[in-house]
């Protein structure tokens, strides 16, 4: 007799949940009625993909000059740019924004150098830091300019 309230519960619970994710769902459905005098093209969808906003940047590193190679290549966010345990010091940098970017939008960042301080800023892929001089990047300060709503992370 347990046996069957338990199972008859669990129906009902698997029931109710199978509506709930329809209701619920984030998908969208559509229906053209066939009564409709639309044309074919007023009925479409447009699918074009627009691309995320993203990242990109390169840099250049004592002992083995511009990475990454070949020269003029760039790191997609989030991977490291540098290396590791190899104590070689990051001497300069160019960061680009990639994808869907509107109009009159960029990114701005800036370097303190080694002996030097702040270098100023420079925008949209232009070199920031030194080379040639021996002094590393102790510092960074990045800016997303004409993004609101966005956020730049670093570390």
């Amino acid at each position: 007799m347990k046996s069957k309230k338990l199972q008859s519960v669990a129906g009902r619970l698997l029931i109710l949940i199978l509506m709930f994710s329809m209701i619920f769902s984030t998908a969208v459905f559509a229906a053209v009625s066939e009564n409709d005098n639309q044309t074919s093209s007023q009925n479409t969808i447009d699918t074009a993909v627009t691309e995320d906003i993203g990242i990109q940047y390169r840099g250049h590193v004592q002992n083995k000059g511009n990475i990454p190679l070949p020269d003029g290549s760039f790191i997609t966010g989030p991977d490291e740019l540098g290396t590791r345990g190899e104590s070689l010091r990051l001497e300069g940098i160019c960061i680009e924004i990639t994808g869907d970017v509107p109009v009159g939008a960029g990114i701005s960042y800036e370097v303190h150098v080694q002996n030097k301080g702040w270098m100023g800023a420079v925008e949209n892929g232009d070199y920031a830091g030194t080379t040639g001089d021996s002094l590393r990047i102790e510092a960074i300060k990045i800016n997303l300019l004409g993004l609101d709503g966005y956020d730049v992370y670093y570390r």
